[in-house]
């Protein structure tokens, strides 16, 4: 792997560093990107000079960089580390609570978002991602509780109202979900997220050319979308359009031949034709 690759030749632990150099790798550690990331947080770890504290903001900066590259286990390793060393790091259980998110441990994510909660009571962060785990479980009055003070602290985050948006969805309240997505679209109007779930939330209450018109806003946005042209086909058939209905579904497979809502719905199209 590239990051084996890279720091094989180096063995700061077994050198002297200066205390100019080591401050230099702490800094580089938090701002650098990718593999200089790995490369300088390395060294900072590694260094006998870094204070405890450092070291493990150096784990826990090393964890991000190590989950971005798509190695869990070493983020993993890492954020476990930042916290034996720092037990109050509200920020490492907080990111490990994301890394469980991202690798579908939901449950796990909830018991790391609730103990930086217990260390502080206020941590925005903390709230969505607990927020979005509950969404994930099933647990939307658990969500809509996490994601209502997340609104509260940080109420110019799109994200918060997306997720709080199906949250709401999720119980059938379409109208605030509606009302959640079109405030994510005012505060980030390039994202299809808010786009694709409204035109979803919107087809819910027949409110068909609306939808489609979101629907399509959230493809021009991210073309590759094959559940946005799945979800337009669906709209089609709800306004008695076969033939784009087919279209639809047609390039949703093309986008991703394994989408099972296409292939069911092309096949039911075609057999009633």
């Amino acid at each position: 792997m590239t990051f084996c690759r890279y720091l094989a030749p180096v063995v700061f632990g077994t050198i002297l560093v200066s205390p100019a150099y080591a401050a230099d790798a702490v800094a580089k550690c938090a701002n650098a990107v990718a593999a200089r990331q790995i490369f300088w947080c390395t060294l900072a770890i590694e260094s006998p000079i870094t204070t405890r504290a450092r070291r493990a903001q150096a784990y826990d900066n090393r964890g991000i960089a190590y989950a971005h590259d798509g190695q869990s286990d070493r983020a993993l390793a890492d954020f476990n580390e930042a916290i034996r060393l720092a037990p109050d790091n509200v920020i490492a259980y907080t990111n490990r609570g994301n890394l469980h998110l991202n690798t579908v441990q939901y449950d796990r994510a909830v018991e790391d978002y609730s103990e930086a909660l217990r260390l502080d009571p206020l941590y925005g962060p903390a709230f969505v991602g607990r927020g979005v785990a509950h969404v994930r479980l099933g647990r939307f009055r658990e969500a809509l509780s996490d994601l209502d003070v997340a609104v509260r602290l940080t109420p110019t985050d799109a994200k918060i109202f997306d997720n709080r948006g199906t949250a709401y969805l999720s119980i059938g309240q379409t109208e605030l979900a509606i009302r959640d997505y079109s405030e994510s679209i005012r505060l980030e109007p390039d994202s299809a997220s808010g786009y694709y779930n409204r035109g979803n939330a919107l087809a819910r209450v027949e409110r068909l050319e609306e939808a489609l018109q979101d629907l399509k806003q959230a493809i021009r946005l991210s073309p590759n979308n094959a559940s946005a042209h799945y979800n337009c086909g669906l709209v089609y058939l709800m306004k008695g359009d076969r033939a784009q209905a087919v279209a639809e579904m047609i390039e949703a497979l093309r986008l991703n031949p394994a989408h099972e809502g296409a292939r069911r719905g092309l096949t039911s199209l075609e057999g009633d034709g």
